[in-house]
């Protein structure tokens, strides 16, 4: 797993390689890995908030510069949704961005009946 404090970072270095090259007019197809990195990112972020990335003795501890990372770290990923959602509107193919929101919403329905 990423380390808690470099989440915002690869959430902003994702962001910013999927927005260069919708504006270089690559297609949807191609950009899919990229948009799952940008998800894998989010779920991480997640299980960072809920303390799942700690081992049992890690959840009894708790430092407010990992709180500080994990706010950042959300806010970089709205940031980015944020940033691409226009790029894609603005940039890409009429329906780019309706397509990612599919493609990561099967993706979470895929990984939930795998855990189960």
């Amino acid at each position: 797993m990423i380390e808690v404090l470099a989440l915002a970072g690869a959430v902003k270095a994702v962001s910013g390689a999927i927005s260069a090259a919708v504006k270089a007019g690559q297609d949807a197809s191609s950009l899919m890995p990229e948009f799952g990195k940008l998800a894998k990112l989010d779920a991480e972020i997640r299980m960072a908030e809920s303390g799942g990335h700690k081992g049992f003795l890690g959840k009894l501890s708790s430092s407010e510069e990992e709180g500080f990372a994990i706010a950042e770290a959300k806010l970089a990923h709205r940031q980015a949704v944020d940033e691409l959602r226009s790029v894609c509107q603005l940039y890409g193919p009429p329906d780019m961005w309706t397509t990612v929101l599919r493609e990561q919403a099967a993706a979470r329905v895929r990984h939930a009946a795998a855990l189960k």
